[in-house]
C-alpha cells in the first residue's frame, strides 16, 4: 500500500472503507455503493467504472482517480480517444473491432470484461454518456 500520507493511498483507503461501511471494517461488504460524488451518475459508475476502470484508477494520481466524478468528467475527451480510438461513436453496437487505436482498459482481463460485456454492454453505456455530454 502507498504511504499513509499519499493521495493514492487515501483513495484506496476510501474505497475499502466504503466497501466495509467505514474504518471499523465490519464483516459484510457493500461494494456496489458508488462514491458520493457519483450520486447523479450511479448507473455509469456501477455498470462501467466499478467493473472495468476502478481497479487501476483508484491507484492513480489524484487527477486520474475516478473516485471523484469531477476527475472522470474533466477527462471526457481523453477517455473518448483512449477507449474508442478514432471511431465514430454514432453507430450501434459499439465494438472493439470498429475502434482501431483503443488502449483502454489497459489490463487484459478488464479490457475483455469491458469490450465483451453484453448485459449491460459497457462500451455502449460509456458511449451514450459521452454523446450526452457533447463529446464526439
Amino acid at each position: 500500500m502507498a504511504p499513509s500520507g499519499s493521495a493514492t493511498g487515501a483513495a484506496i483507503i476510501a474505497l475499502i472503507e466504503r466497501w466495509y461501511s467505514g474504518p471499523s471494517l465490519p464483516s459484510s461488504t457493500q461494494n456496489d455503493v458508488p462514491p458520493n460524488s457519483w450520486a447523479n451518475n450511479q448507473d455509469l459508475y456501477s455498470s462501467v467504472v466499478a467493473r472495468s476502470c476502478r481497479t487501476c484508477h483508484v491507484a492513480r494520481p489524484d487527477f486520474l482517480d475516478w473516485d471523484s466524478f469531477t476527475n472522470f468528467d474533466n477527462y471526457k475527451p481523453s477517455t473518448r480517444s483512449r477507449v474508442f480510438g478514432a471511431n465514430n461513436l454514432t453507430p450501434l453496437p459499439v465494438s472493439m473491432l470498429e475502434a482501431p487505436g483503443t488502449i483502454m482498459p489497459h489490463a487484459r482481463r478488464t479490457f475483455e470484461r469491458f469490450w465483451l460485456s453484453t448485459s449491460p454492454a459497457q462500451p455502449e453505456i460509456l458511449r451514450d454518456y459521452l454523446l450526452s455530454q457533447g463529446v464526439q
